[in-house]
């Protein structure tokens, strides 16, 4: 019986090991240690894509499939998984509005005012760079 199944997870506990021991040559490492890091890494994958499928649910029935949109939304809607992968650059899909997310999760009176409060910051940005562009111009000439 394999490790995994032992555990009752799907992380395969034989290639974490192996990845632990690349990684840190050398170093002391239990027979326990992998176990315990793919129960991690499952326990985290599972309730990312619980999340992202509530979401999805949420959001339309139609679509059984996960995108990469999907998953980041459930990431960052959940206040500890956020804290987790702040730094975390996805490279494929597109980027998330951290804007959107927070302003969906406000009460619509609260949504509204900061909705109006960024389109303002928006247009004043739009503003400083077209007089920057003009400015930039006007010194060329």
């Amino acid at each position: 019986m394999r490790a995994e199944q032992k555990a009752g997870i799907q992380i395969p506990v034989g290639k974490v090991g192996r990845i632990i021991r690349k990684q840190a040559p050398g170093s002391n490492l239990s027979s326990s240690a992998s176990v315990y890091l793919a129960g991690v890494l499952d326990f985290l994958s599972h309730d990312i894509f619980e999340t992202a499928k509530e979401a999805q649910e949420k959001r339309s029935a139609k679509s059984t499939v996960l995108k990469i949109e999907d998953l980041m939304e459930a990431v960052r809607a959940d206040p500890q998984l956020h804290h987790l992968f702040d730094h975390v650059r996805v490279s494929a899909g597109k980027t998330m509005n951290r804007t959107k997310i927070a302003l969906a999760q406000m009460p619509t009176k609260e949504r509204k005012a900061a909705l109006e409060e960024y389109k303002r910051k928006v247009a004043a940005r739009a503003q400083a760079k077209a007089a920057a562009k003009t400015d930039k111009a006007e010194k060329a000439s």
